[in-house]
């Protein structure tokens, strides 16, 4: 713009676009594309601009048409270079105002548009935001990128964020732009750095963006000023978003061994290999005998399996027995037991060099530099690329190969694109309508899946099933369980039942699930929503999200192509219900296990109470105990309380386990619950421990038997009149003393199912209340309001004796002494105030007046008797006298 052999022109330039066309095209389309100046600085024309911005707009679309709204890329690879005119005509800024949310990103890219500022704001003023997310900046995606005015001026800032780099990164135009006036900005990303040009000058340019760009993403959002500022006051035009090829990947070279080995049975290298789509593996083999077996040379896998599944061989090479011919099977889609036989045999004590290249469509065999060996038919099934993949010098199925083996190499070569119809839409509905479920009803089989991903259907259960039952399976294979792609994801109802188990297989676990922990009601319909992103695997009912699985990250499934939706399928019997808007979406793909941790764990992902408690009650339907679920936040205390449930075991665990859990917030698996109170089985059994804590001591009392296994019990825990005990079905174990309220003061209290430190109980509980009880009198926990704590523990005795070995004598056991069963007591010293030590001591007395007018009355009675005797003897006479002598 201005060249070094003449004067500068006086004028300025604007908008100038260069396009590549065909060659040989025809006039009339190259006369488009000549359009090189799409405004005039000085004397700006809205309509003029609105065309110029038209012709660049079909210019560039015909050489890289922009993708259509709502348009996915392909599930694999980056986004195609082109350009997407994202406003043409001008647009005064407004705060919060949404452009679209459909733009397709890349890696590289150009951004550029027309801006006129009229007046220059106080505080950072916004002028458009791209983004993935709903918060400001602090967090990845938040601006990719946004463009801002520095405060009272009209200085450009351009933020365009970094994987793993909290500070912005940013550019600047360092002068202010002129008011009134319009002027180019053009922000690239590309290489390594970031750089901003403000009409056709560069300004500023930020490089450190080498491996630290975000992924070509779908569905962004475009801000024509964000939220967060106030909009600046101007207007923007000719707002052109173009994506920028990628550079071509790199092959990468794995070096196994670099010394000569001998193949021995069952001998792995590594299982951290990194495959690829296209690959070629090398190695030299010195044979030094043959068997009579089939031997195992190599083989690389993702299975514990030897043939018939996804990834038991990617390839496996064999010697055919008595011989030195080498057999090499590479598995695929459909084949997984797809090979070819070498043409030419290997000599003894010799070495050779075996080349194996898997390239799109073609898996070839060489020997010593010439083809011995040919497979075609992979276009479009070969297994895709994985992480994690085992290699074995020589594998644990067949005997090893009598040969050393060195030189052993694995290059993961760059995937071609495809051809045909590869994209991918964003949602695809299965099912609208309601459709009963039934044995073999498969739905598609040409369902393209996403390695992140959201399912979601509604399901109406109308009955039981003895067995097994399947509601929605999608799946690659044939198979029950136990393989890759089996269950992507499967949904069940268990035996008896109508609790929902959502299966997801990921690498080390094709059987991870999750489940409602809770029977849906028959007749009633319910939203389920099953959702795979970053680290959790999750089930959500209503809109509630019920259970969670984590550990996903580097081990879940790449997406795939051709995927079966079966509602009920051939394996199980049919689940008892009707499905209806069954709904499949895909999500944007991890970059790496470190990007998929940050976008969804244990830590970003908050699951709500399960329930709003109704007066007491906080369960009323049967639910299966689950590990360390919030139940109820916040739960109202009181100092004297009633816990009761129903509980129904399903079999005793080894250790303790954790039925229910009430404790003081925050909570989390680095602290101890405290137990306030808390309720477990002993190991090995069905016994019930009800433990209530205080000031560091545990102070528990445990059912008098174990709880029958598959039988429903009642369970009554009280606290009052300074006494915590319990009944089961209406037998009372021996209480013990509690002084004062378990409840800090100043603390929000919560339940949880399942604690931190225990697995959780394998029972079902039900009818769970808590009950805030009146101070007064002295009951305790024997399921029976109308008794006392000496009438539930079977008489006074029997109470001294769970108060301490020497009972209440002289208060020696005012420090908090163990009783006679192994038991905490409470302290006993009396607090001023406490009502509750008030009535114990007014009972107290009460016991010693009783025994007291006892006494009185017996004396009394003796003494009548005796003046009784006196007045019979004096009626006598004589004879009365006699006998008086004698």
């Amino acid at each position: 713009a201005g060249d070094p052999f003449y004067a500068a022109a006086n004028a300025s330039l604007a908008s100038l676009n260069y396009n590549v066309l065909e060659e040989d095209e025809d006039d009339a389309h190259k006369r488009k594309a000549n359009q090189l100046v799409a405004s005039e600085v000085d004397a700006p024309s809205v309509g003029a601009t609105a065309a110029a911005a038209a012709a660049m707009s079909e210019a560039a679309s015909a050489s890289h048409p922009a993708p259509a709204e709502g348009s996915e890329e392909p599930v694999s690879g980056p986004p195609k270079p082109g350009s997407r005119m994202l406003l043409s005509e001008e647009l005064r800024l407004e705060k919060g105002k949404l452009l679209t949310d459909s733009l397709t990103t890349g890696r590289n890219f150009m951004l550029s548009f027309n801006i006129t500022p009229y007046s220059k704001v106080p505080a950072w003023s916004s002028i458009m935001r791209i983004t993935k997310t709903n918060t400001d900046e602090g967090h990845h995606f938040d601006r990719m990128p946004s463009f801002f005015f520095e405060p009272g001026t009209t200085s450009l800032f351009a933020s365009m964020d970094r994987w793993g780099v909290r500070n912005n990164a940013f550019v600047g135009s360092e002068e202010e732009l002129p008011l009134g006036v319009p002027t180019q900005v053009t922000a690239r990303l590309e290489g390594d750095s970031w750089s901003l040009s403000i009409n056709g000058a560069s300004r500023h340019i930020r490089s450190g963006y080498t491996n630290a760009k975000f992924p070509s993403f779908r569905n962004v959002a475009v801000w024509i000023s964000d939220s967060f500022h106030d909009a600046a006051d101007a207007s923007v035009s000719v707002l052109n978003y173009t994506i920028l090829p990628d550079s071509p990947p790199t092959p990468t070279l794995q070096k196994m061994i670099v010394r000569p080995m001998r193949i021995e049975r069952g001998k792995m290298l590594t299982n951290k290999l990194e495959s690829g789509r296209n690959f070629e593996l090398s190695f030299d083999i010195t044979p030094h005998g043959k068997s009579q077996d089939v031997t195992s040379i190599l083989r690389l896998t993702k299975t514990m399996d030897n043939v018939g599944h996804y990834y038991d061989r990617m390839p496996a090479f064999f010697f055919m027995p008595d011989s030195l011919l080498m057999h090499v099977v590479m598995g695929r889609e459909g084949k997984h037991e797809a090979h070819t036989h070498a043409n030419v045999e290997l000599t003894l004590k010799k070495t050779a060099r075996i080349v194996a290249r898997m390239e799109d469509d073609i898996w070839t065999l060489h020997v010593n530099g010439q083809q011995a060996g040919k497979r075609e038919d992979y276009y479009g099934v070969q297994y895709p690329a994985s992480s994690n993949v085992s290699v074995w010098v020589g594998d644990k199925f067949h005997p090893a190969a009598l040969a050393f083996i060195n030189e052993l190499n694995y290059t993961a070569l760059p995937e071609k694109e495809e051809t045909g119809p590869t994209i991918a839409p964003v949602s695809t509905m299965l099912a609208s309508t309601e459709q009963q479920i039934r044995a073999g009803t498969k739905l598609t089989e040409q369902l393209t899946t996403g390695q992140n991903f959201e399912i979601s259907f509604t399901i109406t259960p109308t009955g039981r099933v003895d067995g097994w039952s399947t509601v929605v399976r999608l799946t690659k294979t044939k198979e029950v369980s136990g393989h890759y792609f089996d269950r992507m994801p499967a949904f069940h109802f268990p035996p008896g039942s109508t609790e929902l188990f959502g299966v997801m297989g990921r690498d080390d676990g094709h059987e991870t699930y999750v489940a409602s922990y809770s029977e849906l009601q028959l007749g009633k319909s319910v939203q389920v929503t099953a959702r795979l992103e970053g680290d959790i695997w999750s089930l959500s009912l209503d809109g509630k999200v019920v259970d969670t699985a984590a550990d996903y990250c580097g081990r879940k499934y790449v997406g795939m192509k051709n995927v079966s939706v079966w509602l009920g399928d051939l394996l199980y019997a049919p689940s008892n219900a009707s499905v209806s808007f069954l709904n499949y979406t895909i999500l944007d793909d991890d970059i790496s296990v470190a990007d998929c941790n940050r976008q969804r764990n244990t830590n970003t992902l908050t699951l709500l109470p399960l329930v709003e408690p109704i007066g007491k009650v906080l369960i009323s339907d049967p639910r299966r105990v689950q590990a360390q679920r919030l139940l109820v936040n916040p739960l109202e205390t009181g100092p004297s309380f009633e816990v009761s449930f129903d509980i129904k075991p399903r079999s005793k665990q080894a250790n303790m386990s954790s039925i229910f859990t009430v404790t003081k917030l925050p909570a989390d698996a680095s602290s101890t619950l405290d137990n306030l109170p808390s309720f477990f089985f002993l190991p090995q059994s069905t016994t019930i421990a009800a433990v209530l804590d205080k000031e560091g001591r545990t102070y528990s009392v445990s059912s008098p038997y174990e709880l029958e296994i598959n039988t429903t019990s009642r369970v009554i825990a009280r606290l009052k009149g300074g006494r915590w005990g319990l009944s089961v079905n209406g037998d009372v174990a021996t209480p013990v003393n509690y002084d004062g309220s378990p409840y800090p003061d100043n603390a929000v209290f919560a339940v949880y199912l399942g604690g931190m430190q225990q697995p959780p109980a394998d029972a079902y509980i039900m009818s769970l209340n808590y009950t805030i009880l009146s101070p007064q009198g002295e009951n305790s926990a024997d399921g029976n309001a109308g008794e006392s704590g000496e009438d539930a523990g079977g008489g006074e005795g029997a109470n001294e004796g769970a108060a301490g070995s020497a009972g209440e004598n002289d208060g020696k056991n005012e420090g908090g002494t163990s009783s006679g069963d192994g038991k905490s007591t409470a302290p006993k010293s009396p607090s001023p105030g406490n009502k509750e030590t008030d009535d114990g001591f007014v009972v107290g007395m009460s016991r010693w007046l009783g025994l007291l007018c006892l006494l009185v009355g017996l004396c009394a009675f003796g003494l009548l008797l005796i003046l009784m005797h006196r007045w019979s003897d004096d009626s006598s006479g004589d004879d009365g006298r006699q006998v008086r002598a004698n």
